[in-house]
């Protein structure tokens, strides 16, 4: 993704947001280039994470392997550490406050 053109953000988020568009909020939200797939059963998430790939790959766009995590229980996104426990947020972001 081009930065520094003017709503180069704004128009990948909208392209994103239609490529993965029914699957957004049924088992996948969407940040830019961080895409968090959430499932209740392995075999279910399994196959999430293969409609998700399936429709990057149709729309011609590319993951790197070394920045993708498969099959967590516990994740990091957008500040906040996502778990079966629920939302919490990353103690990391807000050790400055804290201290």
């Amino acid at each position: 993704m081009p930065f520094g053109l003017t709503n180069a953000l704004a128009t990948f988020q909208a392209y994103i947001n239609n490529v993965l568009r029914k699957y957004l909020d049924v088992f996948v939200v969407v940040y830019l280039d961080d895409i968090l797939v959430y499932s209740k059963t392995y075999e279910e998430h399994v196959q999430h994470v293969r409609y998700v790939l399936t429709a990057l790959r149709d729309a011609d766009l590319r993951i790197k392997p070394e920045k993708t995590e498969f099959h967590k229980h516990k994740v990091k996104f957008l500040g906040y550490i996502v778990s079966r426990d629920g939302l919490k947020m990353d103690s990391k972001k807000i050790k400055a406050i804290t201290s």
